[in-house]
């Protein structure tokens, strides 16, 4: 069962929401690694902000504000999984619990793990250039699909004007069901914001998207696929 909808049931901030879906990751990840040991789990029922999982997520997320791309995240989680099971393996106690995502340890975890699978994987810049550029266009891609599902149609100005002016953009943006490309790209919410800035407007901080060159292939790839944006631009 999706178990985003908690986002919105307890009012959660933009750095909650942040780290309630890194708690889902953690659980996710955990089930696949450890499928037969207990490694901490948001509660079933009940304010999940109260468990210590969502806790240290949160701490992890302060902890790396501005070193870790939202993309990383999940790479960093298991990364402390594969290093710990490891240890595990050769009869060296490592405590896999939420409290192993955060502090100095779980800093040189994650750079002695990226460091070997980059060099196992001769992963230089221009490849981590061509991963980052495909995971966009994943993205863009699932924010049209839901767009068109959600409207029935390719939608227009006006579509995305009402769902701009009800805060629903924003509520999707929240949720995971658009990404933060398509509102930095799309003439529609440009034309919605008439000059003024996406972040003060609904106080969503962007900048993680920002950081992130969006190269000609990308800007290619969405002027071709939300073409309809561009030539409603004279509508």
């Amino acid at each position: 069962m999706d178990r985003h909808y908690q986002i919105l049931e307890y009012e959660m901030t933009q750095t909650e929401a942040k780290s309630f879906k890194l708690a889902l990751i953690w659980e996710e990840e955990s089930h696949k690694i450890f499928p037969n040991e207990s490694c901490g789990k948001l509660p079933i029922k009940g304010d999940p902000r109260k468990s210590n999982l969502f806790k240290y997520c949160n701490k992890l997320l302060r902890e790396t504000k501005g070193i870790l791309l939202d993309d990383q995240y999940r790479w960093y989680i298991k990364a402390q999984f594969y290093i710990l099971k490891n240890l595990k393996n050769e009869g060296i106690h490592a405590n896999i619990s939420p409290s192993c995502l955060v502090g100095p340890k779980a800093w040189k975890r994650w750079k002695v793990w990226s460091s070997k699978f980059n060099s196992i994987s001769k992963v230089n810049f221009n490849a981590e250039i061509m991963v980052l550029e495909c995971k966009i266009i994943a993205k863009l891609k699932k924010t049209k699909e839901f767009l068109i599902k959600q409207f029935k149609k390719e939608p227009n100005f006006e579509d995305i004007k009402n769902a701009f002016t009800n805060k629903t953009i924003l509520r999707w943006l929240t949720l995971g069901k658009i990404c933060g490309y398509y509102v930095i790209l799309s003439p529609f919410i440009k034309k919605c914001l008439e000059n003024k800035n996406f972040e003060d407007h609904f106080n969503f901080d962007l900048s993680i998207y920002k950081q992130v060159l969006l190269n000609q292939n990308i800007l290619d790839f969405f002027n071709k696929e939300f073409n309809y944006e561009k030539l409603g631009e004279t509508i």
